[in-house]
Order: C-alpha cells, then structure tokens, then sequence
C-alpha cells in the first residue's frame, strides 16, 4: 500500500522506496513525533509567556487572550463543516460548565506561576499533577493504583522539593500558582471521570470538547480579567 494508516489491519507498511516496516513502529513513530510536537510547542508557549509578562505584567490578560485565540479558530471550523458541530444534550452542560471553570483555573493559575518566578521552576512544581491526581482519585474515586505507580510519585515529590529549596528566584506567589493549577487541573480530570461515564451530547471527540472548555474557560476568566486588569 502507498499510505500506511494507524487504522489498517496490515501488520506490514510499505514507505517509500519499497521499505516495509512493522505497523507497530510507524504507531510508536507517530507518538513519539506528537510527543515531540506536544513538547516543543509547550516550551515555546511558556517562553513567549514569559517574555509577554515580562514587558507587560498582566496575568489575567494573558490567561484571558492565550484562551480566546482558539475560539474563532474551532468556531470556524464548526460553521464551515470542516469539522462536525457539537450537540449537547439539555443536561449535559451541568456537567460540562464545572469542567471548564477547573480547566480555567489550572490555565489562569499556570500564567500567574509562570509570570511570578522563573519557567523551569514553574514547570517543576506543575510536575507534580499526578501526585495531586492520584490523590484525588483515591479519596474522590476510591481508587488505588499499584505499589509501583505510588513509588513513581516519590522522586516527583523529591525533585519538587529539591527544586523549591535550590530556587534562587523562589516566590510564594509562583510556587502557589503552580500548585493550584496542578490542583485544579487535577480535580478536572477525576470529575471529568467521575461525571462524564455517559455520552452529554453528540460529536464530542476530544478535540471538541476541548474547544468547548477553552469556550467556557475563556467566558470565567473575562471577569477577572476586567476586575484586576
């Protein structure tokens, strides 16, 4: 075949030029290229982050835009047909709109860490979600996981620890917020697993329900954006 996709059933992709791989390293290839992608763009959304607060220290501002340049972005691929609208049910959104108010806190919470203090200790302490999330999946879910998933929590909180007693631009303003933001982003994914077992509308891929939480995001942090800024 001259395309290989993820979702054949071959066991065999043939690439260009005759060479046939295992279907399994062109899956693992693609990760590892969205991992990369994921990473980059990260790294590169943190530094601009910083810079922009630097020369304009206004947290709530850059939460507020970073949220809103996506919206006409999906709205637009919505109205076109590019991509299938999302239909929510009439009570799906009681379960979507605290979905989006912890994904607002986490992103704000994140911005106000990463202007206060410098970008590597902020991405440190944020390090530290799945400790929060393993937490909150035991005393909310009541759900344990494996004696080697909580000894991988260990060096997490070390390297935390560590990172907060070396930090020579250490502040409490950019340790709080990069807790809260792991807390809050936390407490999104376990009620996400906790309220969503049921479908709450119709076309609701990943993508877009992240276009709908970036939505909802964006409409809770506007008033803090107008009150502090």
């Amino acid at each position: 075949m001259e395309l290989c996709d993820s979702e054949d059933i071959e066991e065999a992709c043939t690439l260009p030029g005759g060479v046939t791989v295992p279907m399994s390293w062109v899956r693992t290839a693609r990760i590892g290229l969205c991992f990369g992608v994921w990473f980059f763009l990260n790294i590169m959304y943190n530094l601009t982050n910083k810079v922009c607060q630097n020369a304009f220290p206004m947290p709530w501002t850059m939460a507020a835009v970073s949220l809103f340049v996506g919206i006409p972005y999906v709205l637009f691929l919505w109205a076109t047909g590019i991509r299938k609208a999302p239909k929510i049910n009439p009570g799906g959104w009681s379960k979507l709109i605290p979905i989006g108010l912890f994904h607002a806190a986490g992103h704000a919470s994140a911005v106000i860490a990463l202007g206060a203090g410098a970008v590597s200790f902020a991405q440190i302490v944020k390090a530290g979600e799945p400790v929060f999330t393993c937490l909150l999946a035991y005393f909310v879910l009541g759900q344990k996981f494996s004696r080697a998933v909580y000894a991988s929590l260990v060096p997490i909180v070390g390297g935390v620890a560590l990172a907060s007693l070396k930090e020579l631009s250490f502040t409490w303003k950019a340790f709080g917020g990069a807790m809260m933001s792991n807390l809050a982003f936390a407490s999104r994914a376990i009620y996400s697993k906790k309220q969503m077992d049921k479908p709450v509308g119709e076309n609701l891929g990943a993508a877009n329900l992240y276009g709908i939480l970036t939505i909802i995001a964006f409409i809770a942090t506007v008033p803090f954006f107008c009150l502090y800024e």
